[in-house]
């Protein structure tokens, strides 16, 4: 009896902290990327509008693990918002919201862009590591990644 009493509270306690941890959030960016991984270079699995409600499942330094409609994904937190946002009113029928073009929102630290704009300098050096590490196949960042941190 104590031993079904012990699981069934380890049971509890897991269910309870899994769905304690689940938030809402809302795309604050006229569109995002939903990415397989973290970081721009991996596959868009789907693209979420301005004001869409997502579902938060974790979170990793500036990247957020969310769901919704059905696909799990990452995307960059400066996208996202914690309090609802509405969606934009397109008043062009057939017309595509356009992602931001912040070099932020495609991968690298949201300080090298206001760094870079702060100076004078040109942006042309960011995006040309943007290009360049959209080059680079997922599986072999990886590894460059957990060479760099060992």
């Amino acid at each position: 009896m104590q031993k079904q009493a012990a699981l069934f509270a380890l049971a509890l306690s897991v269910f309870t902290a899994s769905s304690a941890f689940a938030e809402d959030a809302w795309v604050k960016a006229a569109t995002v990327e939903i990415r397989q991984d973290k970081g721009a270079i991996y596959p868009s699995v789907a693209t979420a509008a301005k004001g869409t409600q997502v579902t938060v499942l974790q979170r990793d330094g500036h990247w957020v693990q969310v769901q919704t409609a059905g696909k799990t994904g990452w995307v960059f937190d400066g996208s996202l918002s914690s309090s609802k946002v509405n969606g934009d009113m397109n008043l062009m029928p057939g017309a595509a919201a356009q992602m931001s073009t912040g070099i932020a929102s495609r991968g690298l630290q949201p300080g090298a862009e206001s760094y870079v704009s702060s100076r004078g300098l040109s942006k042309a050096p960011l995006e040309h590591l943007i290009d360049l590490r959209k080059k680079i196949p997922p599986a072999d960042w990886k590894t460059f990644i957990a060479d760099v941190h060992r």
